[in-house]
């Protein structure tokens, strides 16, 4: 997932160890090897992106899938 540099808002533990004006190749080491972008996509944020990219990504056969798997789910939980 590409990132733009002045768009970042990162907080707590996923503060990126260097000082605040850096050149963007710098960020880029500092990211990379501190694995920000592993951490950030272990949080609900980055696995709600992940899920609406999904979904986006996904044809008409796959989503006819989908709805027939919660329907087949939701006559089950009916039925209990």
């Amino acid at each position: 997932m590409q990132r733009r540099t002045n768009a970042l808002h990162l907080a707590g533990t996923h503060a990126l160890p260097c000082a605040v004006a850096r050149v963007r190749r710098e960020l880029k080491a500092v990211w990379t090897s501190d694995g920000i972008m592993a951490k950030w996509e272990e949080t609900s944020q980055g696995k709600k992106r992940k899920v609406r990219a999904m979904r986006a990504s996904t044809n008409d056969f796959e989503r006819f899938q989908i709805q027939v798997a919660k329907s087949k789910r939701s006559a089950i939980r009916k039925s209990k």
